[in-house]
């Protein structure tokens, strides 16, 4: 039943970011002037959103977890189709680095137009764009590699453990079978996994420090900085598009997986926590 549930909200989830991200394109085609380079941060956005929560709905990826394991499988009604949801869960995990990314940079555009002009090159200077372009990717690379070959993989061990941890008649879902990506830490790679970890843990926090930076900086500028009411009230508002925007792929990007995450904390999730905290 609680899965059933998950599957319901991850579809709905995946209708409404298409709905609301159809909405934000809108928006930003017909106030193409006002809005000027920005509009391409909504277009990167919309189309990165919309790819990640497909691609979730695909998976619908549930994770399981006991002392020193970690495994997202597919658990939505394509999980017979191996290779589309391998595919899927890597453009999964692929999505969300970039909307992060995303999310950064844009504030960081809106502090350099406002606070910083110095930062603003990185956006309009060609040599520094071209520079700081080169700077993401190479970002996304490492992030990547981190993530899917010193932490995650997939093999039969972790299908074994799935089977031996969940009950596959809760899931219609056979783990014998299933596309899994998952760590299982062992004396053998426990300071890999580690190191990997706290590395991809600063890179999130470096991140999310940057947003709310950039954030408070844009308000006390928009507040304390002389400038003309008229000025005043369309930076508050584009502060105000601005959070908005972030608000919206952060939403899709933690919503269906928190009602995973409260099955878990609950013990409503088919996920035989007391078995496993007797072991």
């Amino acid at each position: 039943m609680f899965h059933t549930l998950y599957v319901a909200v991850s579809f709905a989830c995946c209708f409404l970011s298409i709905v609301f991200n159809f909405i934000l394109t809108e928006i930003a085609r017909k106030r193409t002037k006002r809005v000027g380079i920005y509009r391409y941060f909504t277009y990167s956005f919309v189309i990165t959103d919309v790819v990640y929560s497909i691609s979730f709905a695909l998976t619908t990826p549930f994770w399981y977890s006991a002392p020193g394991l970690l495994i997202f499988f597919a658990s939505s009604p394509f999980w017979e189709y191996y290779t589309m949801m391998k595919i899927s869960m890597f453009v999964w995990w692929m999505a969300y680095i970039i909307i992060i990314m995303c999310i950064v940079s844009s504030f960081l555009y809106r502090y350099g137009l406002l606070c910083n002009p110095t930062v603003l090159e990185m956006f309009t200077n060609p040599s520094k764009a071209a520079a700081f372009l080169v700077s993401a990717l190479l970002l996304f690379a490492f992030w990547m590699t981190l993530a899917l070959r010193f932490i995650f993989h997939s093999s039969d061990e972790l299908r074994g453990d799935l089977q031996e941890g969940l009950d596959e008649r809760k899931f219609h879902v056979n783990f014998s079978a299933v596309f899994c990506l998952g760590v299982k830490v062992q004396e053998s790679n426990a300071l890999q996994v580690e190191m990997s970890s706290v590395i991809l843990l600063t890179i999130l926090f470096i991140s999310f420090a940057t947003i709310v930076y950039c954030g408070y900086k844009i308000h006390y500028t928009v507040v304390n900085s002389i400038m003309s009411e008229k000025s005043r009230r369309m930076h508050a508002c584009a502060l105000r598009m601005l959070i908005a925007q972030a608000l919206n792929p952060t939403i899709f990007l933690y919503l269906p997986g928190s009602v995973n995450m409260i099955g878990l904390v609950t013990s409503q999730a088919p996920v035989t926590m007391r078995r496993v905290g007797n072991n």
